[in-house]
């Protein structure tokens, strides 16, 4: 498709009358004069140039147009029901032999993609005799043809990858679009373990290479990143580390808090708890505040729950997917004084909010991954074969990754300051949230009724 639409509107105008022949760029800008070239040769060599290009597609796009079709309602009919709105993964292996059925429908698409890739192979032949500056955009055009060829191949093994899914060192799973009518459906794989692919294609052809981030280390330590990124497979002697501390003071420009009052996320008055403490927010701190959760269902409820009382106040309330795409709803949370942000997911990093625009940090919940999610339950099973404990050795260490990523939206300069709330008490009340909370840069104070939490806040920030 990508072929035909750049090669299709692109128009010859063969002028007849003796003189230079001229074109019209694919966006039918100006002509542009070329190379003279006589009305009879110019003539034969665009009928050859459509000949080429005639019947190209060969019923392909149709083909694959049905393909996703049926593959859609074949994952709809597979897929148990969700009351989620939100589009779930869903993990798939080979012995459930799921998309055998589509198989032949595959075979047609392959022999087509055949044809199109050998007309298209005659195409660039065909591009390579050409005298140089014969038409515009001729050297622009013959690399485009010459890359998409290669992709086309690549397309295709991909798919076939996706659809047989007999790789064990991999994990498959399927996404279904949220729509209806719609066909979007998504095949994904990913390794299980990135560490071995990086040594061989990368490490063993660097002499040096540099890694550097505010939460590489877990509890002070570079073990899970060293294992994880497949640096204990280089000589030991060759990996130096260096833990520094932060050039931030945090215990002058960060009150870290934490509501022992709150029950743990799974209690029935967790939720109840956290909506009347973010709803009474705004008149007693009236400052820029992120919330970070860790579902897209939680944030929902917070926000449908908070958003008349934020409109009574008028405050500004952004939730992610509900009010504009992430750069516009941070850009508003920058520039609208005293708002209040929802996110989830990627707005645990990368969001660089300095100043008075941020000043408090919301963390709801531990950032543990969801247990079904496929890479997550895949990368369990594997440690689990290898002897591990895939709660400590895996699920703890990239919670605590994700939680220090979150923590770090608060403090961007030497200049900023604020507070941050844990509200899952588990890092006070289970044995490994001291893992947790080892792993920040400051003590937290933990508070045990709400007067005393909003007591200390406002002496925090002089109110």
């Amino acid at each position: 498709a990508e072929l035909l639409s750049m090669v299709a509107p692109r128009k010859a105008i063969i002028d007849t009358r003796p003189g230079p022949a001229v074109t019209l760029d694919g966006n039918g800008g100006a002509p542009a004069e070329l190379k003279p070239v006589s009305p009879a040769d110019a003539a034969r060599e665009y009928r050859r140039a459509l000949q080429l290009c005639d019947g190209m597609d060969g019923g392909g796009w149709r083909l694959v147009q049905s393909f996703f079709a049926d593959l859609t309602r074949l994952l709809r009919t597979h897929t148990p029901a969700k009351k989620s709105e939100y589009t779930s993964k869903f993990r798939y292996k080979r012995d459930q032999r799921l998309f055998e059925t589509l198989l032949p429908q595959f075979e047609e698409i392959k022999t087509v993609f055949n044809r199109l890739q050998s007309r298209l192979s005659n195409l660039i032949d065909y591009f390579a005799e050409l005298k140089e500056n014969s038409f515009e955009y001729q050297e622009q055009l013959y690399r485009e043809l010459k890359s998409l060829y290669s992709q086309g191949f690549a397309l295709v093994d991909n798919l076939a990858f996706l659809l047989t899914g007999e790789h064990d060192d991999h994990v498959y799973w399927y996404e279904l679009p949220k729509r209806d009518d719609s066909d979007d459906t998504r095949l994904y794989a990913a390794p299980l373990d990135i560490g071995s692919i990086l040594y061989e294609r990368l490490y063993s052809k660097l002499r040096t290479a540099v890694f550097t981030s505010a939460t590489l280390a877990v509890n002070r330590s570079f073990d899970y990143f060293v294992k994880r990124s497949g640096l204990m497979l280089v000589d030991k002697e060759r990996v130096e580390t260096l833990l520094l501390d932060s050039p931030f003071n945090y215990s002058e420009q960060v009150f870290l808090g934490i509501p022992s009052y709150f029950p743990e996320p799974n209690h029935p008055q967790y939720a109840e708890l956290l909506k009347k403490l973010i709803a009474q927010l705004p008149n007693k701190l009236a400052k820029g505040t992120l919330t970070l959760f860790t579902s897209y269902y939680a944030l929902n409820s917070v926000y449908n729950s908070v958003r008349d009382i934020f409109q009574a106040e008028k405050i500004t309330l952004l939730g992610q997917g509900i009010d504009g795409g992430r750069h516009a709803i941070i850009n508003r949370f920058k520039t609208e004084e005293n708002s209040f942000l929802f996110g989830t997911d990627s707005f645990w990093e990368g969001v660089d909010v300095p100043g008075k625009a941020l000043e408090v940090l919301l963390i709801t919940k531990l950032p543990f991954d969801v247990p079904s999610d496929p890479v997550f339950e895949a990368k369990s099973e594997l440690i689990a074969r290898q002897g591990g404990n895939a709660f400590m050795d895996y699920a703890i260490p990239e919670a605590v990754i994700r939680l220090r990523q979150g923590f770090g939206r608060l403090i961007r300069a030497r200049s900023d300051y604020g507070a941050v709330l844990i509200l899952d008490t588990r890092v006070i009340k289970k044995f490994y949230g001291r893992i947790f909370l080892q792993s920040l840069p400051l003590e937290a104070r933990v508070l045990a009724e709400e007067d005393e939490l909003m007591g200390n806040l406002k002496k925090w920030f002089g109110l």
